[in-house]
């Protein structure tokens, strides 16, 4: 082997770590794999309102109602989740998403709102409508839906 096709395989290796890298901020960020649904510009008008208005995310709102509570280390757990994933550059939407479908039900988001406010001062739904995208508060909203009353 010579120089020149010594060189040429340093620069193939180099790009496709380069490559790499690249392919795994893009997944990182959510550039990369995002959902391709179809959604009406109603449905995604209302579902995003409701999300907004969603009032499990009080933490008042589990006072006087009958539901299995997950307790403050699952609560705490899964703030700090819900917070590593919408922290810093881009938001990991998946953890974001499997974090409420690991819920039991909707009041147990209350829990969760109320360690987060707690541990982070901040509130938890504006930092979600902050840091995800329309189609994404769309599927959150499916997700939540989907969760038992009580």
């Amino acid at each position: 082997m010579n120089k020149d096709n010594i060189m040429q395989i340093i620069y193939i290796v180099v790009g496709l770590i380069v490559l790499f890298i690249i392919m795994r901020v893009l997944k990182r960020t959510g550039i990369l794999g995002k959902s391709r649904r179809v959604v009406k510009k109603e449905d995604k008008a209302k579902s995003i309102q409701d999300l907004r208005s969603m009032e499990q995310f009080n933490p008042d709102y589990k006072l006087g109602k009958t539901f299995t509570p997950i307790g403050d280390n699952a609560a705490d757990l899964y703030a700090e989740t819900l917070r590593k994933a919408m922290k810093g550059l881009g938001t990991d939407e998946e953890t974001v998403y499997s974090t409420f479908s690991k819920l039991k039900c909707k009041a147990n988001i209350s829990e969760v709102s109320a360690r987060y406010y707690l541990k982070f001062r901040r509130d938890l739904r504006a930092d979600i409508l902050d840091e995800i995208n329309d189609k994404e508060k769309i599927i959150l909203f499916d997700i939540i839906n989907k969760l038992p009353q009580m």
